[in-house]
């Protein structure tokens, strides 16, 4: 790992702030349609929001289903928190 936490060698897509914004939309909503994320986002047409979803699906910044996939976004570090709860406490 070099000093910034990502990977030595693992290339990071080059994302601007419409890509992102894309990979938020879907984060905060899997289920949202390409026409509702261009609703959301306001300057985004069709054609514009499909060829972005293609290329981000191709540099496997998400799947199929727009989840994101971290390890490809720079993430280095993935964890499971597991909380148990005693029901009996306030």
């Amino acid at each position: 790992m070099d000093n910034s936490g990502h990977r030595k060698g693992m290339q990071i897509p080059n994302l601007n702030r419409i890509d992102l914004a894309i990979v938020d939309c879907r984060m905060e909503n899997r289920g949202l349609s390409r026409a509702e994320i261009a609703h959301l986002r306001g300057s985004l047409y069709g054609g514009i929001l499909r060829h972005r979803l293609g290329r981000l699906c191709k540099q496997d910044s998400i799947d199929l289903s727009a989840t994101p996939n971290p390890k490809a976004l720079g993430f280095s570090v993935m964890t499971n928190v597991l909380i148990q709860v005693d029901p009996s406490l306030p």
